[in-house]
């Protein structure tokens, strides 16, 4: 797995290519922390596969920023992820966006509306 990120503004954008799974979660984990930033952007569209540990850490990064202050969006999910949330139910839960850019402006409209 390889995971890159930068700041729009105080948006985090971090992008993840490669496997997400057990072997991998933690350091998605810990770079999503390391950002600091409230409003997270996670860019999935390069991702190839993702297990049950990966899910369980989309599903824990979206119910954090929801009972804290700060806002998630998923951008460009791959076919493959798209599947699997989709056999979950959980496509439709989590807030999925078709692009970084549109994914940025949700997270970021209150910061730049501002």
């Amino acid at each position: 797995m390889e995971i890159t990120s930068y700041q729009r503004g105080t948006v985090a954008v971090v992008a993840v290519s490669g496997e997400l799974d057990t072997m991998t979660a933690d350091a998605l984990r810990a770079r999503i922390i390391g950002t600091g930033a409230s409003e997270l952007v996670l860019d999935l569209s390069q991702v190839t596969f993702i297990d049950s540990a990966g899910i369980r850490l989309l599903i824990a990064t979206f119910v954090t920023r929801s009972v804290r202050p700060g806002r998630l969006a998923i951008a460009g999910m791959s076919e493959q992820v798209e599947h699997v949330l989709t056999v979950l139910g959980m496509s439709a839960r989590l807030p999925v966006h078709g692009s970084i850019e549109s994914a940025i402006s949700a997270v970021g409209a209150e910061t730049f509306a501002g």
